[in-house]
């Protein structure tokens, strides 16, 4: 009884005959290869999901605005004793390390994080925006509620990506007569007002860090 020749089958993609074990065997690494294009297509889109979702999770959260004892405190103060008018808050931010930084000597206001653009007149915001002028010359009430002897510039500082107002010129050393109270991670406000027409700033620390560091160790942390 002679040897019985492999059954051949038509391969659809050349002209070439081959066995029927050739030819399962192609479909077999056909479906192999298409179900690894699936595999590679659906971690491509797991990849750019993760990474849309890293990007959304680095957004800035608008926080709250607070209103506390320390708040109330310092708008009777402005109103009452050193008769402030026209009062508003500018904004309220987490102060950085570059925030507090010598080396820096400037407080960053973002535009993005204003809770009022109107507290300057035509004048002023002529003056901020003069690129090579030294913008407006201000007063500013320190946290301890004490007016500060020298004077802070209001300048605007143009960015790539955004705008800002910035506290500079002697900005370093108000945060050295205040640095009971300005430090970094600390939670701020900054108020506008005036007297007798005169531009004036107020901040107030509406939540600090190291308060319950201070109450634990019985300190006063006012």
């Amino acid at each position: 009884m002679g040897n019985l020749a492999p059954h051949r089958v038509v391969n659809d993609h050349n002209d070439d005959d081959m066995t029927e074990d050739e030819f399962y065997m192609q479909k077999i690494q056909e479906l192999v290869n298409e179900k690894m294009k699936q595999f590679a297509r659906e971690d491509q889109e797991c990849y750019k999901l993760k990474i849309k979702k890293k990007k959304l999770g680095k957004k800035v959260i608008p926080t709250e605005v607070v209103s506390n004892e320390v708040t109330e405190r310092l708008k009777e103060f402005i109103t009452n004793d050193m008769n402030g008018y026209d009062m508003q808050l500018v904004i309220q931010k987490v102060l950085y390390s570059s925030d507090v930084s010598r080396c820096q000597n400037r407080l960053n206001m973002p535009f993005k994080q204003l809770e009022t653009h109107d507290f300057l007149t035509d004048d002023e915001i002529r003056m901020v925006e003069e690129e090579e002028g030294p913008g407006v010359k201000v007063r500013l009430v320190g946290p301890n509620l004490r007016m500060y002897e020298e004077p802070i510039w209001l300048k605007t500082w143009k960015m790539s990506s955004t705008k800002n107002y910035v506290f500079k010129t002697n900005w370093s050393n108000f945060v050295d007569a205040n640095k009971a109270y300005l430090k970094a991670e600390t939670n701020i406000q900054v108020w506008s007002f005036r007297i007798d027409e005169q531009l004036c700033f107020a901040i107030a620390c509406v939540e600090r860090p190291d308060v319950e560091d201070d109450v634990a160790r019985g300190m006063d942390p006012s």
